[in-house]
């Protein structure tokens, strides 16, 4: 796959995720990313697709798969920090569904590095190559996804071969990766992921209607198996509480029913929400609950910290990694022990209590997310790995 672009860039990411409506983990890590290399004078160039419609052109054979086969599509400028190629991620996948190999991305003028921001069956020829992996769910949990985990299995073998070096968003996944494909600890970097207000930000967060009610309990995620949602609404209903349970989220392609359980058990749904009005919601909260069954970060956890609210989430792996003990942890799979934290939050004592002292421990754990420790933690990663950034080709 041949381009040719202009030999200023110093950095390349990809746009698979970047920008993308809907506020996921990975389209929040990837903004993120590209903000603290702004931040550190090293503005990426974004490498967007432009998908075309998959028609088959008067052939048998649809052109992404044709594309993927034979053709050599060209990456072109769209400005200072932002390229673009046609159906370049779909024809990755296609290319390495049948020839199981990355699709190789070649051009006169290579970046000095590519991020990779979620494994994708690319390489950059000519640049530092480095991945994120930001969790091996498919592999650790495949009954609560429905992604092929043997193909998942491939392409993450493929990317850790092929990548100069991974990064990952918790030691809990680095450690899974280490243990479950055998990779060298000294190619794996944890950087976390920022998790920060300004106070500007706080303020303009604050001045939006809520789109529901304060002092509800709220989920945020996609609707399903995995976030532990039928335990969460038996939970709810069991703790008696009359506080009513908001979910914010698509609905994921097991989503159970979310009838409430119990006459005293009010549950509310709302499908889609803009990022302000999320915020603003989840700022208004009682508290977060957040019981997910398996996580990469758990990103809703330190936003709740971040915007003063109590969290309630998982005991083990990345949810109480991230969470520490400014979250009320419970055992994700024990319903009694999930209705008595929901009941513990629901009726704090005089002073405060419970939800008080986790939202004084949020506050405090959130400083650990900040945007200049992953600056810092960006730069020393760069140090490791010998990139400097003023060096030649």
């Amino acid at each position: 796959m041949t381009t040719n672009v202009d030999p200023d860039s110093l950095i390349w990411l990809d746009g698979r995720n970047y920008g993308r409506k809907g506020g996921t983990g990975v389209a929040t890590y990837a903004t993120a990313l590209a903000d603290a290399l702004v931040a550190m004078n090293m503005p990426p160039s974004i490498l967007l697709e432009q998908e075309e419609p998959a028609r088959s052109s008067g052939r048998t054979t649809p052109l992404p798969l044709l594309r993927a086969l034979h053709a050599r599509p060209t990456v072109r400028r769209l400005g200072p920090t932002s390229l673009l190629s046609r159906d370049l991620y779909r024809s990755a996948h296609v290319h390495f569904g049948l020839r199981r190999r990355f699709m190789p991305l070649r051009t006169p003028h290579p970046p000095r590095m590519i991020h990779w921001t979620y494994p994708l069956p690319l390489h950059l020829e000519g640049a530092l190559n480095i991945t994120t992996i930001h969790d091996l769910i498919p592999l650790t949990h495949p009954h609560l996804t429905g992604i092929d985990s043997k193909r998942f299995r491939r392409l993450i073998n493929e990317a850790v071969t092929r990548a100069d070096a991974i990064i990952t968003v918790s030691e809990t996944v680095r450690r899974q990766i280490i243990e479950r494909l055998g990779t060298s600890p000294d190619k794996i970097t944890n950087l976390s992921q920022p998790v920060e207000f300004s106070t500007d930000q706080l303020t303009q967060i604050a001045g939006v209607p809520p789109i529901a009610a304060d002092g509800a309990f709220i989920f945020v995620g996609r609707i399903e198996a995995r976030k532990n949602i039928d335990r969460l609404l038996k939970a709810h209903a069991r703790s008696r509480t009359r506080t009513p349970l908001i979910l914010i989220g698509p609905d994921g392609d097991d989503a159970p029913d979310l009838s409430s359980r119990a006459p005293t058990s009010t549950v509310i749904r709302i499908p889609w929400i803009d990022r302000i009005g999320l915020l603003r919601t989840l700022m208004g909260a009682k508290a977060l609950l957040f019981p997910s069954l398996a996580e990469g970060f758990g990103l809703p956890i330190l936003e709740a910290m971040a915007l003063g609210t109590p969290v309630m989430t998982s005991r083990g792996g990345a949810t109480e990694e991230i969470g520490g003990d400014a979250a009320l942890l419970v055992d994700p799979y024990d319903i009694d022990a999930m209705a008595d934290a929901i009941a513990r939050l629901d009726t704090p004592t005089k002073d405060g209590g419970l939800p008080r002292s986790l939202i004084a421990k949020g506050h405090a754990r959130r400083r650990a997310f900040s945007r200049e420790n992953f600056r810092n933690a960006l730069g020393t990663f760069y140090r490791q790995i010998g990139f400097d950034r003023d060096a030649g080709q």
